[in-house]
């Protein structure tokens, strides 16, 4: 299965997972469905546990002048912030020389992911 497909099945398996421990997820807006297609992974929190937008691009374009893409999401530590972990972690997994990913949270965040559990 190519990466991108592996990486949509484990985010919804990710957002299951999620929505049985209670984390509730919205549209990348905070409100809506969720979004794991072709081309883009999107969600947020919803009901004043939400902060900036996950995204991620399947094929990522670098912007200002940059040979490589960078983005980052704040999650306040909204308890999405688990699922967004949990799918970066998934990522690196799945695709490791696509992806570096860091945390604010330290290396001990991407341990006690969603992921983890499957």
């Amino acid at each position: 299965m190519p990466e991108w497909k592996q990486l949509m099945a484990a985010t919804r398996q990710i957002f299951r997972l999620a929505a049985a421990e209670g984390i509730a997820l919205a549209g990348p807006e905070g409100e809506g469905e969720t979004k794991v297609a072709d081309h883009q992974i999107a969600f947020n929190g919803i009901n004043g546990q939400s902060c900036e937008s996950f995204i991620l691009e399947r094929c990522p374009v670098p912007r200002h002048g940059r040979k490589k893409c960078f983005d980052y999401c704040k999650t306040e530590h909204c308890p999405y912030d688990r699922v967004v972990v949990s799918v970066l972690a998934a990522a690196r997994k799945i695709a490791p020389d696509a992806i570096t990913i860091k945390s604010d949270g330290g290396k001990g965040v991407f341990r006690q992911t969603l992921y983890a559990k499957q």
